[in-house]
């Protein structure tokens, strides 16, 4: 029986420059290196937000594996495994992004306003040994109470909605829009930690009990 993540720091290359999927996994017990490799993000048009953000995160994955040189990694290729992830907000069917300007962040604020919207994480990982990723995605349904003018602008001014999908932090002051949620708070910061594990340590062979 191999040991598992709770005790033994499994190495992981995070495809990925996001310091809050860097912070879930290394608190997860995870041994976290970060690289990225510049591609074109554009979700592909013709495909379901789903299957276009899993499309995404492997093009992401593949970048950083196929840059990676095997006779580098102290762990060997068997053992070295790489993870990439893409979220996005989606608002009545349609993707919001990330917010260019702080005009764009007050529109997508105002949007979401006392309505309802879903955060969709999607998730590749693979090591050097695995021809394709395997790939997953979580949803989590968040519905913001009615949010007045001065907290809005209050919040623009935190500058806490820059980089962030949908314009807000859920585990920062943003947290205090949340009227309801359905689903994995991990997911909403930017990694669904608990369906990972499930899905990561099934395939590697680890147990948890």
């Amino acid at each position: 029986m191999k040991p598992n993540s709770l005790i033994y720091k499994i190495p992981l290359v995070l495809c990925s420059a996001s310091p809050r999927r860097k912070w879930i996994l290394e608190t997860a017990g995870y041994d976290v290196q970060q690289k990225s490799v510049p591609l074109d993000e554009t979700l592909i048009a013709d495909r379901s937000v789903t299957d276009a953000l899993m499309e995404l995160s492997r093009r992401k994955l593949e970048a950083v594996r196929q840059s990676e040189p095997k006779a580098g990694l102290a762990s060997g290729c068997g053992e070295h495994w790489f993870v990439a992830a893409d979220t996005e907000v989606v608002f009545q069917n349609r993707t919001l992004g990330k917010a260019a300007t702080i005009d764009d962040a007050e529109h997508i604020l105002r949007r979401l306003s006392g309505r309802e919207h879903e955060v969709i994480t999607a998730v590749s990982f693979s090591n050097f040994e695995q021809e394709v990723p395997d790939s997953f995605f979580c949803k989590t349904s968040i519905r913001f109470r009615v949010l007045s003018d001065r907290e809005i602008n209050r919040y623009l001014q935190s500058n806490e909605w820059v980089d962030k999908a949908g314009a807000y932090a859920i585990q920062g002051l943003g947290g205090s829009f949340v009227a309801e949620m359905k689903g994995d708070f991990l997911n909403v910061v930017g990694f669904p930690l608990c369906e990972f594990e499930l899905k990561f340590l099934n395939l590697r062979g680890d147990f948890l009990v």
